[in-house]
């Protein structure tokens, strides 16, 4: 008989460690004051902040550190997980109303972001024929992709892509539990 390789056991390892963890998570509940109605408003007015407000805190003022902004948002995903129990995560620990909710924040989110990035292609051509028309040239943008603003952009669209479908889940959440009034 075999025995495992080294790679096998850190596989099996990391699994198990992966599952229980996500079963604490889900079920334990420490973490049900994050999935009531107002932790949800609270993690939607954080992820708005944090996704619009730091790239237009730079646009305006500068001096935003981009890595600031990743660690925010990266924040950001891991409290609206944890305030939706994964349920975008994994289809095996969806229940029948999670999934209904899931397929509606999907298409909820993806109608968004083609508003959003349609919005934003919109006001860039608006202004590049508003100079246009003014001063004779249009689009006086920098189109040096090393520019920190521009960095600001890729992880913004990061940020939007990852961060919308939880946006859309909505700020309804779960009730509070027996043991959370007591």
């Amino acid at each position: 008989m075999e025995s495992k390789s080294f790679e096998q056991r850190i596989d099996a390892f990391t699994k198990k460690a992966d599952a229980g963890i996500r079963n604490w998570v889900q079920n334990d509940q420490f973490f049900n004051g994050m999935r009531n109605t107002p932790a949800r408003i609270l993690l939607a007015a954080i992820t708005v902040g944090v996704l619009y407000g730091l790239p237009l805190l730079q646009l305006f003022v500068g001096g935003v550190s981009i890595w600031l902004y990743a660690a925010l948002l990266a924040f950001c995903v891991v409290s609206q997980k944890l305030s939706v129990r994964f349920a975008f995560d994994d289809d095996a620990k969806v229940d029948e109303y999670q999934n209904q909710r899931r397929n509606l924040a999907y298409r909820r989110a993806y109608q968004r972001v083609g508003l959003i990035i349609g919005l934003g292609v919109v006001l860039v051509a608006g202004n590049g024929a508003y100079l246009k028309a003014t001063l004779g040239t249009g689009f006086v943008y920098s189109f040096d992709l090393a520019s920190l603003n521009w960095s600001f952009v890729f992880v913004f669209l990061f940020g939007l892509f990852v961060l919308q479908k939880y946006l859309s889940w909505g700020i309804k959440g779960e009730p509070w539990s027996e043991s959370a009034q007591e």
